[in-house]
Protein backbone atom coordinates (compact mmCIF):
# COMPACT_ATOMS: atom_id res chain seq x y z
CA UNK A 1 0.00 0.00 0.00
CA UNK A 2 2.77 2.51 0.71
CA UNK A 3 4.59 2.11 -1.86
CA UNK A 4 1.23 2.70 -4.12
CA UNK A 5 1.08 6.32 -3.29
CA UNK A 6 0.40 7.44 -6.86
CA UNK A 7 -3.21 5.57 -6.84
CA UNK A 8 -3.97 6.98 -3.17
CA UNK A 9 -7.58 8.78 -2.36
CA UNK A 10 -7.65 12.36 -3.59
CA UNK A 11 -8.70 13.47 -0.06
CA UNK A 12 -5.44 12.21 1.42
CA UNK A 13 -1.88 13.53 1.69
CA UNK A 14 0.86 11.25 0.83
CA UNK A 15 1.83 11.57 4.76
CA UNK A 16 -1.55 10.45 5.54
CA UNK A 17 -1.78 7.57 3.24
CA UNK A 18 1.69 6.36 4.45
CA UNK A 19 0.06 6.55 7.99
CA UNK A 20 -3.10 4.21 7.32
CA UNK A 21 -0.65 1.62 5.26
CA UNK A 22 1.27 1.42 8.51
CA UNK A 23 -1.55 1.25 10.66
CA UNK A 24 -3.05 -1.56 8.48
CA UNK A 25 -0.14 -3.51 7.98
CA UNK A 26 -0.11 -3.22 11.96
CA UNK A 27 -3.65 -4.98 11.95
CA UNK A 28 -3.00 -7.57 9.41
CA UNK A 29 0.04 -8.63 11.63
CA UNK A 30 -1.86 -8.73 14.31
CA UNK A 31 -4.28 -11.16 13.15
CA UNK A 32 -1.59 -13.39 11.68
CA UNK A 33 0.55 -13.17 14.59
CA UNK A 34 4.21 -13.33 12.95
CA UNK A 35 5.48 -11.96 15.85
CA UNK A 36 3.87 -12.12 19.45
CA UNK A 37 1.50 -8.97 19.56
CA UNK A 38 3.76 -6.67 21.79
CA UNK A 39 6.89 -6.92 18.81
CA UNK A 40 3.78 -6.27 16.09
CA UNK A 41 2.89 -3.50 17.78
CA UNK A 42 6.18 -2.30 19.10
CA UNK A 43 6.93 -2.84 15.12
CA UNK A 44 4.50 -0.87 13.87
Amino acid sequence: MWLCTPIRPEGLSAIAWQTFAVFVATIIGCITKPLPIAGTTLTG
